[in-house]
This record gives C-alpha cells, sequence and structure tokens, in this order.
C-alpha cells in the first residue's frame, strides 16, 4: 500500500509564480488549505538560498514554507530548525575550466557568492537576474572572482544558441560536472552529485518521510530528477517537452493558476 503524501514541493520560476513573478491569490489561499490538511510545504528552485530568504515575505510564502531546496539542490535549508546545509559544490578552478571555451564564443557568465552576483559584462538579463534576486552586480572575468567554491555556474544565452550549450555539456563535460537548461535563456552547470530530487530527499529525510511521499510540481529541465523520482511529478502545461516526458502527471500552466488547479483537485479542497 502506498504511503500518503506528506510533501508538496514547487518549484518557482515558470510554476508556483506566474509570469510577472507573483504568487496568486487563489494559489496562496491554496496553499493555505494543504497546510491546514498538516501536510509540509517546500520550494525547490534553482535561485540561491540567501536571496530567496530574504523575498519569502515578498512572495508570501515566509508563514507557508516548511523547506527550502535552493541552488538546485546545492543549498538546503529547513525553516524549523533554521539549519542550513550545503552539498556538492563546484570549485573554482572546475568553474574557469568550463567556461573558458564557452567564453569564446561571447557568453556571459554569472555566479552567486555572499549577496553579489558576478558577470563578465552587464545585459538586461544580468540586471534582471540581480533585480529578481536582490543581489548586487559586480562586472568582472571569471578567473579574476575572490571565491574557491560555487553552488553553479550558470550561462545566458539566447534561444537560438541553446542547442551549442546541449551539445557542449554531452561532449565535453567531465564526469562529475552536469549541464542542463533551467530558464529559456539559461543553461547551468553543477556537480553530478546535485539535484533537486536530492536536496529535497535530505530535507525530507529528517522528518522520517521519503520521495514517494513527495508531491512535486515543475516546468523545466531542471526539473526532471525531481518531477521523476517524486510519487507524484507534476508538470505544467507551459513546461519543456523534456519535463513533461519525466513527469506523470500534467495541469495548467503557471499563468492559469496550475499549482492550485492540480492541488484542489487531488485532495478536494473544493
Amino acid at each position: 500500500m502506498s504511503k500518503p503524501i506528506a510533501w508538496v514541493m514547487c518549484d518557482l520560476d515558470g510554476t508556483l509564480l506566474d509570469s510577472n513573478k507573483k504568487l496568486s491569490d487563489t494559489t496562496y489561499q491554496t496553499l493555505r488549505s494543504i497546510k491546514q490538511k498538516g501536510i509540509y510545504f517546500g520550494v525547490a528552485t534553482g535561485r540561491p538560498l540567501a536571496s530567496l530568504l530574504n523575498k519569502l515575505e515578498e512572495m508570501r510564502l515566509d508563514t507557508l514554507c516548511d523547506g527550502i531546496v535552493a541552488n538546485n539542490g546545492v543549498e538546503i535549508y529547513d525553516v524549523a530548525s533554521k539549519v542550513t546545509k550545503v552539498f556538492s559544490p563546484l570549485n573554482k578552478q572546475r568553474v574557469i575550466d568550463i567556461y573558458r571555451p564557452i567564453r569564446a564564443r561571447g557568453y556571459n557568465y554569472c555566479l552567486y557568492d555572499k549577496g553579489l552576483l558576478y558577470a563578465r559584462f552587464l545585459d538586461e538579463h544580468v540586471e534582471r537576474i540581480a533585480r529578481n534576486n536582490g543581489v548586487q552586480i559586480h562586472l568582472c572575468e571569471i578567473e579574476e572572482v575572490q571565491e574557491d567554491c560555487f553552488n553553479k555556474l550558470m550561462i545566458i544565452v539566447q534561444n537560438a544558441d541553446m542547442k551549442f550549450l546541449k551539445e557542449f555539456s554531452l561532449r565535453n563535460l567531465p564526469k562529475d560536472v552536469r549541464g542542463f537548461q533551467s530558464q529559456w535563456n539559461m543553461f547551468e552547470f553543477v556537480d553530478v552529485n546535485a539535484s533537486k530530487a536530492s536536496g529535497i530527499q535530505r530535507l525530507i529525510s529528517v522528518y522520517g518521510h521519503d520521495l514517494t511521499q513527495v508531491m512535486a510540481f515543475g516546468d523545466q529541465s531542471n526539473d526532471i530528477e525531481m518531477l521523476a523520482e517524486v510519487g507524484i511529478g507534476v508538470c505544467m502545461a507551459n513546461g519543456s517537452d523534456d519535463a513533461k516526458k519525466a513527469s506523470n502527471r500534467m495541469t495548467k500552466s503557471n499563468d492559469e493558476d496550475g499549482v492550485a488547479y492540480f492541488l484542489n483537485s487531488y485532495f478536494d479542497l473544493k
């Protein structure tokens, strides 16, 4: 007999939040309802933990969230204990080695660290990322970055150029690094052991739960492991083809309150 769902985990951008990066009233009230049923709620995102913690209240998630899986599984935060754990970061030399052949084609990089967003040059995408995450921009060549370890390497691309990075990640990466598309114009590199699925497992194991007791919502390639490995993986209608393939359920788009629609139906909230 299968275990009941104990956790609902949601990606943020393109999933829980609408295209204006807002949490709708409908979705907010639905999340309150599942919390009243004793179900834990958490966020699994590619965003860095430090900036996300500063924005939880703005997104109206501060009173709802029990746990956070940030930076695609590298950072884990348990709200009750206020404990943060970091797993499988990339060292600086590894990041430099990955970026050098990409830089020759003119791609911009982004690295988060301690309230800063490092990038090679300023463009509208860097400005948007910094604004959405509440961090300051520091422009420099990647070799000049002072820190020794990073949670992930982000590459900004135009949609037509995504094919190159996908092929590059298949042919040129060392075995301990993997790459994936996380947004329409963003490609990311992380340690091979870092994923939202592994991060969720680490978070919920403290509560005596396992992945079969998780319902997860996502929309992009960085959600694939999560959607495939949880008990119920739900992809948004606006999701990528590989995310849809990894899921066992579908729902409406993020601009149609897709998360709320599925939760209301599954848990018979209305």
